[in-house]
């Protein structure tokens, strides 16, 4: 999460994975099963699900269907889901509006000192 990132830029980065992964052009970043921690010269795509994003960009939520990418071990023949860059594993939240929310968490509560 080190990552800035523009908020209308989430939108496009989530379509372009999308487009990616339809093309053809994503590759397992791995070289260590997670599951067997076998060392593995290139995993198998074993599927692309559909998942609902959510960005925050300019203030309004955008719902944003994209693809994540299931991935097969040839050894152990388990499979592990590698999320988009800006996705959080798990979460349908985009890292960006994440963050802001615990940014606006963590502010001190201002407290009023009692009239006397």
């Amino acid at each position: 999460m080190g990552r800035k990132y523009l908020k209308h830029d989430l939108v496009q980065m989530v379509k372009d994975n999308t487009q990616n992964i339809l093309h053809g052009h994503v590759v397992c970043v791995y070289t260590i099963c997670p599951k067997c921690h076998q060392e593995v010269d290139s995993f198998k795509l074993h599927e692309a699900r559909t998942r609902i994003f959510l960005v925050l960009a300019e203030n309004i939520v955008n719902r944003v269907l994209s693809l994540i990418t299931r991935w097969k071990c040839p050894f152990c023949g388990k499979t592990f889901i590698l999320y988009p860059e800006v996705a959080l594993p798990y979460k349908r939240n985009t890292v960006i509006k994440y963050s802001t929310f615990k940014i606006v968490l963590r502010k001190p509560l201002k407290h009023s000192s009692p009239v006397s």
